[in-house]
Parts: structure tokens; C-alpha cells; sequence
């Protein structure tokens, strides 16, 4: 992070090519400097500049990242050789019908082939992918822009309350409902982008949304937080049946647009297999109803009931970020 800021000389464009947040990248930085017990970086509100100190470590942090550089490319190049992916999910995305339709279909045309699979809660999942731990991720549309992603299924998406709650035994709601509601803050480690979308924001009529202070980075912490701090959240359909909880009510929201899970990789990502896992999920998508994903960051006009482009639309309207980026195959 200290390097690729030291090239930045901007938390902002820093914070993007490391895909976090700038506070989140700010922290990281504050915590490296109080553990070398060194000043390294002149913060104000239009510069950024190293300290001589920072100037210093410089050279040996380049030294140090190019090592470990080399180490994972020697390993990523082992993989490959060695006929080996490694795709990250969700502990419950294995579950899913989609999911283990893609890799069914993969394992079918490529016999040979060495799936891993490891689980990586929301902020592990784009990390991984960022320093190469991952080749692909299964997770939920939207990404960040340099992220590329082929939806899988869509699903509409669910209110998670507490039982006690009022709304809760309401049999529909609308978002209109839930002015005021507090909903379960996420970690900034995870983008923006996808932080709003779960959490409908910007409302219908710019109603603002009230964000708890929790960072959550997994499912069984937004679920804690929603059963014993009285805040709100949105899932996907799929985890009233995965996540079934004693004490929690999932509920339709009629207003609510549906999410997308996709399969995501980097856009420079070079993984011979990388190409198989994009067919796989494409068929698997168009034979549940989905229509093929347009180009990369080109949305067409907005139809209303199609879920793709409401997806691709919000993710211009909260910043130009690439929902499905280079998915065309």
C-alpha cells in the first residue's frame, strides 16, 4: 500500500488501484507508521509527499514487493503449469445451483483441470483477486472498476430484520417503510459501489439512508447485527434458505430491484482457464433467462424490469464504476 500511494501521491487514485476505500487505505498507512514508529508521508489537503523517512523506506519497500512479486508469479506460473485454479466464494456459495452448475460444466470439458476452492468473506474476496491469491471469485455483482464479472443467476433481493421489529410481520414492504431504519454498516475495505447497492442507496425520491457503525465483512456479522443491534440489511433471496436464523425474518420488499451473482476476475488476470469459467457461466446464466451481458462499462438505455442494466445503471448514477466489465465472450 506505502508503494503504491508513494507512485500515487494521492490517497484517492491510491486507495482505486488498491480497491479500498481512501479511509480504509489512510488507516493502513497510519498503522504502518506507528508500527515502524516513523513518519512517512505529509498529509494536507491538496498534497501528499513523502518524508525523508518514507523517501528512505522507499527503495527497500520496492526491493521487498518486487521479491514477493516474483515469488507469486513464480507460483501463479506454477499453477498454471500445474493445471490448477484457485476460485474463492462465500462459505454458502457452494450450495447454490448456479454456482455448481459453472463449475460442473468446467470440470466436465476440462477433466484435467485442478479446481481450489477456498472461501473469502466481502473484503477478502477482492483482496485475493488484488494480489493474486485468487484467480476467479464468486460473489455478487456490483465491482469496481478493473474487475471484470459474467453474471450468473439473478435473484431478487430480501429485507433481513429482526423478528421483534415492527415491520417484521408485515407479508410485504416497500422501501418507503424503511425511512429512518438504520441499515448494518459494512466495511470500507469493501468499495463503495457495492456497499450503497446493498444498502439501496440512493432511495426512491433521495430519502438518505442511515448507516450503524459496524464494519461488517462477513454474512454472520451482518446477521449478528441485524438480530441483537436492531438494524436493517438486504440479501439475496437465496440466504433466507442458506443463513436460517433463529430470531431474524427475511422479507420481500416490492420496490427493492433484484442482484446479480456473477463470477468475477481481474481484467489482467491471464489464467489459461479463465476463458472456460466465462462460457460456463454465460450458458449458465442465458439457460435460467438472463440475456448475454453487454460490453464493458456501456450501458444501453435503461428498460425497466431488466435487472442487468438497472445493475449497470447504478453503477454510473454512484460513480462510473464497471459493473460487468469485458464480459462479453
Amino acid at each position: 500500500m506505502f508503494l503504491v500511494l508513494s507512485e500515487e501521491l494521492h490517497f484517492g487514485r491510491a486507495a482505486a488501484r488498491l480497491f479500498v476505500t481512501q479511509p480504509a487505505l489512510s488507516r493502513q498507512i497510519s498503522a504502518l507508521e506507528r508500527r515502524l514508529k516513523l513518519s512517512l508521508v505529509h498529509r494536507d489537503s491538496r498534497n501528499v509527499r513523502l518524508t525523508a523517512a518514507g523517501s528512505a523506506l522507499l527503495t527497500h519497500a520496492a526491493q521487498v514487493v518486487a521479491s514477493v512479486d516474483h515469488l507469486r508469479s513464480t507460483a501463479e506460473r506454477s499453477r498454471r503449469e500445474a493445471n490448477v485454479v484457485t476460485v474463492a466464494m462465500f462459505e454458502a456459495s457452494a450450495a447454490l445451483a448456479s454456482t455448481r452448475a459453472v463449475l460442473g460444466a468446467v470440470r466436465a470439458r476440462c477433466p484435467r483441470l485442478v479446481v481450489r476452492i477456498v472461501t473469502a468473506d466481502l473484503a477478502g474476496q477482492l483482496a485475493g483477486l488484488a494480489n493474486g491469491t485468487f484467480d476467479l471469485v464468486f460473489g455478487y455483482l456490483p465491482v469496481p472498476a478493473g474487475v471484470c464479472a459474467q453474471p450468473v443467476s439473478t435473484t431478487p433481493r430480501l429485507l433481513c430484520v429482526a423478528g421483534r421489529a415492527p415491520v417484521a410481520d408485515r407479508p410485504e414492504i416497500t422501501l418507503a417503510d424503511l425511512a429512518g431504519q438504520v441499515v448494518a454498516g459494512v466495511s470500507d475495505t469493501v468499495p463503495e459501489v457495492w456497499r450503497r447497492f446493498w444498502a439501496a442507496d440512493p432511495r426512491p425520491g433521495g430519502s438518505p439512508v442511515h448507516y450503524s457503525g459496524h464494519e461488517v465483512t462477513s454474512v454472520e456479522e451482518l446477521l449478528a447485527a441485524v438480530l441483537f443491534d436492531e438494524v436493517i440489511a438486504f440479501v439475496p433471496a437465496e440466504a433466507a434458505e442458506l443463513y436460517p436464523r433463529p430470531g431474524i425474518r427475511y422479507l420481500p420488499v416490492r420496490d427493492l430491484p433484484p442482484c446479480t451473482a456473477a463470477l468475477a476476475w481481474l481484467k489482467t488476470a491471464r489464467h489459461p482457464s479463465i476463458p472456460e469459467f466465462r462460457r460456463a457461466a454465460r450458458e449458465t446464466y442465458e439457460s435460467a433467462g438472463g440475456r448475454p451481458a453487454s460490453g464493458a462499462g456501456c450501458p444501453a438505455p435503461l428498460a425497466a424490469g431488466d435487472p442487468d442494466r438497472v445493475i449497470e445503471a447504478f453503477a454510473h448514477l454512484v460513480g462510473g464504476q464497471h459493473l460487468v466489465d469485458g464480459a462479453r465472450g
